[in-house]
């Protein structure tokens, strides 16, 4: 973040029915009007064979306990 601009990059993993369908990354940037964050932009890739480089090596610090 930066003045009224923001952006996130962050890896993402797409399962179907239990099963990895694909991972990418998600690009947003956001923009602060007034008082509210906008979205400004969004961009995606899709990289079926990208999932082994793009996982966290400790999947478990990036989610919430249970």
């Amino acid at each position: 973040m930066r003045g009224s601009i923001a952006v996130v990059w962050a890896p993402y993993e797409l399962w179907v029915n239990g099963d990895t369908s694909h991972c990418g990354v998600n690009v947003s940037g956001f923009v602060k009007v007034e008082d509210e964050c906008l979205v400004s932009n969004s961009m995606w890739t899709v990289e079926p064979e990208a999932c082994g480089e793009l996982r966290p090596a400790n999947r478990k610090a990036t989610r919430p306990a249970d």
